[in-house]
């Protein structure tokens, strides 16, 4: 019998990198003419070389296929929502969130509360961008 690895210390796993990618969400974005300002306000059309741009929110539904980390898609959150039976009264808390697809996709279609809470810095900080050009970032989906 070969003897399991031992566990990573905890150190090691807090600052381990497990998404090597994120500029990948922004770059495909940037190919449907979305452009992600540094303070999250950003949209279609958005353009970051100017302050006077038109903020257009995205609709979350348009961006899962790029911003969600999970398989099946909008449809495994769609289920979640029909079996947990979420609606505006209900707060949830999305552990592991990653860029935040799948709390914005619930917010945004049951009106519900998100907190959700990501590890990595940088992923939560995509996930925040994401966010508020959803125009989601009023308390609706919140980053912890």
């Amino acid at each position: 019998m070969v003897p399991s690895p031992s566990p990573a210390p905890d150190s090691e796993i807090k600052t381990m990198k497990l998404y090597s990618s994120v500029e990948r969400i922004e770059n495909e974005l940037r190919k449907r003419g979305i452009e992600l300002l540094p303070n999250g306000d950003g949209g279609i059309g958005g353009d970051s070389s100017s302050s006077s741009s038109t903020f257009v929110p995205l609709d979350p539904k348009s961006i899962s296929s790029v911003d969600s980390m999970h398989y099946e898609g909008d449809d495994a959150v769609y289920s979640c929502i029909e079996r947990a039976n979420v609606g505006p009264a209900s707060v949830l808390l999305d552990v592991g969130s990653g860029f935040g697809g799948p709390a914005r996709v619930l917010a945004e279609r049951t009106g519900c509360d998100v907190v959700a809470l990501e590890m990595q810095g940088d992923v939560h900080e995509t996930a925040e961008k994401l966010t508020a050009s959803c125009d989601l970032g009023d308390g609706t989906v919140r980053h912890v």
